[in-house]
């Protein structure tokens, strides 16, 4: 079994090459970490309530499967800590790094490969 984990952005994609770009690399299961996914701008790659509709449906619809793990995604969003970030990123994993850790070796063991999405 492919262990990959990829990574993806959807800004200035169409949603059909989206879907064709993960289709074409074997992947079975997007991971959403964004903290917001639900944003209304985010057009089809936005989180709705029902998996019919929004990114939920765009995957399905190329037999892609989605999960939503925000915790995986940026805890900073306060701009007071743009500047001085990296102290506060090097605490952050030292602290949930094995936990993401078990999280990211978790997602290797299902179906894969897999591609994480912000």
């Amino acid at each position: 079994m492919d262990k990959t984990i990829y990574t993806i952005g959807y800004g200035g994609r169409k949603p059909r090459d989206f879907t064709a770009l993960l289709r074409d690399a074997g992947v079975r299961t997007v991971v959403d970490v964004r903290m917001r996914p639900d944003r209304a701008n985010m057009g089809s790659f936005a989180r709705a309530k029902l998996d019919d509709k929004g990114i939920a449906a765009l995957l399905a619809s190329g037999d892609i499967g989605y999960r939503s793990l925000p915790e995986m995604g940026n805890p900073f969003l306060d701009p007071a800590f743009e500047r001085n970030w990296q102290p506060r990123y090097d605490a952050l994993l030292a602290a949930a790094g094995p936990l993401l850790m078990v999280r990211l070796e978790a997602l290797r063991r299902r179906s894969s490969p897999r591609a994480i999405s912000c």
